[in-house]
């Protein structure tokens, strides 16, 4: 069984990293493969999948997601006003893109409805997806601008010693819209034919929401870096499944592991999704 990354479908380098310590490939949803980020090219070991792509109009997604782009650019908007968005099915309100809820309202077949709500689907996953690679240059900028301080600080003060400092890693990065991007995820998780019933991701907040639908989602146990000892046969055991090498992580500082025996719920789930149970979720940090 080879594990599927959520609810995200922008995975940065480190990232990759960490979870390459633990399994040989990967799983990363796309919307579509017009906008694949440059990295995820010619890795053998991250699976591409586009279930969502078969659902909707893929030259009509290009032509939004240029549109939107202009939008942007021109109006410098950003995602935080959908912070105040209603518990409701995602984005399918008087807030949402106008343009394209206007075509909406002018289709008449119960089919060409269903299109354009899988390419709002589409739009706004490649939209977090944006928002996430966008996120990553920043914090980027931010280490090196750090880094940089360290050093100068350091020479000012003599201290030669450490010049070659390490980056504070301002590294837990905060995590908004966790609903909404459960709602994505799950939207194209429905579509795969062959659904990985093992979920992997780098942030417990989405533990913690899924946990507000499903008591029963069980901590099998947590492992921290003082433990790694024997963590992947462990979790190879538990799991049946082929975990990469058994050598010791040095990226991963913390691993937990959830299982869930039911089929999850929550206002994150598609109500016509196809039950899948026994979700082992695992969290990498």
């Amino acid at each position: 069984m080879i594990p599927t990354f959520f609810p995200s479908t922008y995975v940065t380098p480190t990232t990759f990293d960490l979870c390459h310590e633990w399994f040989d490939q990967i799983i990363v949803y796309q919307a579509s493969e017009a906008f694949i980020p440059d990295h995820y090219k010619n890795n053998q070991r991250l699976i591409i999948k586009t279930p969502l792509a078969s659902q909707f109009d893929i030259q009509k997604f290009k032509q939004e997601i240029q549109y939107l782009n202009v939008l942007k650019r021109e109006s410098g908007q950003n995602l935080d006003h959908l912070k105040a968005r209603p518990e409701d099915i995602p984005f399918f309100d008087d807030t949402s893109v106008n343009r394209i809820r206007a075509q909406i309202k002018q289709k008449t077949h119960h089919h060409e409805q269903t299109d354009n709500k899988q390419l709002l689907f589409a739009l706004y996953c490649q939209l977090f997806q944006d928002l996430d690679m966008q996120q990553e240059d920043v914090n980027h900028t931010f280490n090196e601008i750090e880094q940089s301080h360290t050093k100068l600080f350091q020479q000012l003060n003599n201290d030669f010693s450490s010049c070659t400092s390490q980056s504070n890693d301002n590294s837990k990065k905060v995590i908004t819209h966790i609903t909404e991007r459960l709602k994505i995820f799950f939207n194209l998780y429905q579509y795969d034919q062959e659904k990985s019933t093992v979920l992997l991701t780098d942030h417990e907040d989405f533990i913690l929401e899924i946990q507000e639908w499903n008591n029963d989602l069980e901590l099998i146990y947590r492992i921290d870096q003082a433990q790694m000892d024997n963590a992947k046969q462990l979790l190879q055991d538990y799991m049946n499944i082929k975990i990469h090498q058994l050598s010791l992580p040095v990226k991963t500082k913390k691993l937990s592991l959830y299982h869930s025996k039911k089929q999850l719920l929550g206002s994150f789930m598609p109500s016509d999704i196809t039950p899948c149970e026994n979700i082992r979720i695992i969290v990498l940090e």
